[in-house]
């Protein structure tokens, strides 16, 4: 491009901070050979490269490859990327480049995404969050499935700094309007999942049901059902519970479909389980112990049944161990003590066992601590609410008394803890 029409290109650019930024990148490369720009486009595609990269993504030789990185670290606008021990191109100029790359050239834009999808094969997370940042705009409909295994993979394992990074590859491909059809419901729902209580309910819902028209004209009746149970999430945590029921019927009506068609499908039968679970969350929620205690019930079952077919499957043993307590609460409300002690102790055993073999499982963690706090605290307590008395009592294996300021206390947690909306409270505490 001749200087004169360079220059033409940064005045129109004025305001404009994407234009501006491909204007600079074509001053700096005027002055440098035609094959340059085509390894700085290369070099856009991923988030950092090297040699090795380079070579790939050009396909050339490893001395080519050298002279292109010897020659790519001369330009501003190429930054060290110590952590991979290569380099990456500043992230506004990457970005411009893409879309630039993607709306004008997309069959070289298409070209070089697949050749980098090959290029990270290794089974970290850094590789696999990079590999699957590359298909989803590569090979969009395989690419959907392959995130969807690899979130759940994460989210049972309790990988949050994993699933956190991977959040961040998700929001920069939903911002860009590059992903397209069943990849960008999937991502949609995906980042929505990750990054609850992060996002704003507005923004999560707004994600959430565009997801759900895509699902929905796509005909993809597990992304649908994935989407009602998110949809049922968020409203659940917005206090519109007659409308989160709706959401985790409609979920459960789709799971029980998908379970029809595919009785042997183990996968199905889990969330078809926790479908159960969410709509007795809700349930309970509105005091409707005796249908919350249902549900619960049926989704234990489900997951009785998987866990004797698969003794060895930890994340199934830890879905188990949550349908436990869920029953194990309800039953403690409805003054049922001695079952649920029961429900709560197998519980305690299966999170023990869980967490000693895995000790950075952050939510296994997380649940173990959880099980304490139920089952040691001396007190006994009443909570009447909408016309319904449930009595609980817990004994602390010291026989300690406690001070009414920690019952007072522990008493809102269990309040919260169980989510129970109150119309009128009334407290009675006797220490044992």
């Amino acid at each position: 491009m001749k200087i004169d029409e360079i220059l033409s290109q940064l005045q129109a650019a004025q305001g404009d901070p994407e234009k501006l930024t491909l204007a600079t990148l074509e001053l700096v490369l005027a002055t440098h050979p035609a094959t340059l720009r085509d390894a700085f486009e290369a070099a856009s595609i991923p988030h950092w490269f090297d040699a090795e990269i380079l070579g790939k993504l050009l396909q050339i030789d490893q001395a080519g490859a050298e002279e292109a990185l010897e020659q790519l670290r001369t330009l501003p606008m190429i930054e060290s990327f110590a952590a991979r021990n290569g380099w990456n191109v500043h992230e506004a100029t990457r970005l411009a480049l893409r879309k630039q790359l993607h709306d004008d050239t997309p069959q070289r834009f298409h070209l070089l995404l697949s050749r980098a999808a090959e290029c990270f094969e290794g089974n970290d997370p850094v590789s696999r969050i990079e590999t699957i940042y590359h298909r989803l705009l590569a090979v969009p409909e395989d690419a959907a499935s392959e995130l969807e295994q690899l979130w759940k993979a994460w989210d049972d394992a309790g990988r949050y700094e994993s699933l956190q990074a991977l959040a961040l590859a998700l929001h920069e491909l939903i911002r860009s309007n590059h992903l397209t059809g069943l990849a960008r419901a999937r991502a949609l729902v995906c980042l929505g999942w990750i990054r609850r209580g992060q996002l704003t309910l507005r923004n999560a819902e707004e994600f959430a049901r565009e997801a759900l028209d895509i699902f929905r004209r796509l005909s993809n009746e597990p992304g649908e059902a994935d989407v009602h149970s998110q949809l049922g999430d968020i409203l659940e945590t917005a206090g519109n519970l007659p409308e989160s029921l709706v959401e985790f019927g409609l979920n459960r009506q789709i799971r029980v479909r998908l379970v029809n068609q595919e009785p042997e499908n183990a996968e199905r039968q889990r969330d078809l389980s926790a479908s159960h679970s969410n709509v007795g969350d809700v349930l309970q929620l509105q005091g409707q112990l005796t249908s919350a205690l249902a549900e619960y019930q049926a989704g234990k079952r489900i997951m009785q049944q998987l866990t004797e077919r698969d003794r060895e499957n930890e994340y199934l043993q830890r879905d188990l161990s949550a349908a436990h307590s869920n029953v194990g609460q309800v039953l403690q409300l409805q003054g049922q003590l001695a079952a649920a002690l029961a429900e709560y102790e197998s519980n305690s055993r299966i999170m023990t066992q869980l967490t000693e073999h895995d000790p950075e499982n952050y939510d296994w963690q997380q649940d173990l601590s959880r099980v304490w706090q139920w089952h040691h605290w001396p007190y006994q307590f009443s909570i009447s609410y909408s016309g319904v008395e449930a009595t609980s009592r817990v004994v602390f294996p010291h026989g300690k008394a406690c001070s009414c300021f920690s019952q007072l206390s522990f008493s809102v947690f269990l309040l919260s803890h169980h989510k129970v909306a109150l119309s009128s409270t009334h407290l009675r505490f006797s220490a044992r």
